[in-house]
């Protein structure tokens, strides 16, 4: 078993890096989807409150009452979470340095595109879940079996890794 684990401290530029991604994700989320998802609350909020005052409620007033409150419980359950973690990784200062190998690399051609699945012996990358924080870093394409590799990630986040680079040994 090659896996190392050690913490360092984060960088400069990896801090402004991650201050840079709360920046454009909270912009994203601010011009874009908060006013589409507000817009599609009024718009059907007011249309159920009229049917059910006016009692004229039907199948689908109720469905559109289910899908806003699946809509709700969705924005808790994944929105909410994903902005917190980023506000979080601002506040830290430190980073986990894995240093590990790769046991497999599966390659699948889907409608999006390719989509790589990385086991290492520490975890599993998967290429539509993680977002690579720093540029460059080692491509999933580039990666093969018994390849040494170093992830630079947190030690409580999954989703952003810092970034992956490959280990002389």
């Amino acid at each position: 078993m090659f896996t190392k684990i050690r913490k360092e401290p984060l960088t400069a530029e990896e801090k402004k890096k991650l201050k840079f991604i709360l920046k454009v994700r909270l912009i994203i989320g601010s011009f874009f989807i908060a006013p589409l998802t507000v817009l599609m609350f009024i718009s059907m909020g007011a249309v159920i409150v009229q049917d059910i005052t006016n009692r004229t409620a039907d199948g689908w007033t109720y469905f559109c009452l289910a899908f806003l409150l699946i809509i709700v419980l969705l924005i808790i359950r994944f929105v909410i979470p994903f902005y917190r973690k980023s506000l979080k990784n601002l506040k830290r200062k430190d980073k986990l340095v894995v240093d590990t190998i790769v046991l497999s690399v599966k390659q699948k051609l889907t409608g999006k595109g390719y989509k790589y699945v990385i086991e290492t012996e520490y975890r599993y990358l998967d290429s539509w879940s993680i977002t690579t924080v720093m540029q460059p870093s080692l491509p999933f394409h580039e990666m093969h079996a018994n390849m040494s590799i170093t992830i630079h990630c947190f030690e409580d986040h999954k989703t952003d890794i810092l970034y992956i680079e490959k280990t002389h040994r």
